[in-house]
């Protein structure tokens, strides 16, 4: 099945290339911002662990102290 030809204006044809480019540059932009997004959160979550780790032993030399001392 063939298609008729398009028949498109020039100035239509420049505002199209310049929109997909738009859109192509918009889209790299929010893949980077995406990258930078997920780095950061792995950043937190690993300081999140930290802190957790750091607590747990805090609670734990708390319950020894505790137990030592007879509270």
């Amino acid at each position: 099945m063939e298609h008729p030809p398009i028949f498109v204006r020039i100035e239509q044809y420049k505002d199209l290339v310049k929109t997909i480019a738009d859109i192509e540059r918009r889209t790299k932009d929010a893949e980077r911002l995406l990258a930078e997004l997920r780095e950061l959160k792995a950043e937190e979550d690993a300081r999140i662990a930290a802190w957790d780790a750091s607590l747990g032993n805090v609670s734990k030399r708390s319950a020894e102290l505790r137990k030592i001392l007879g509270a």
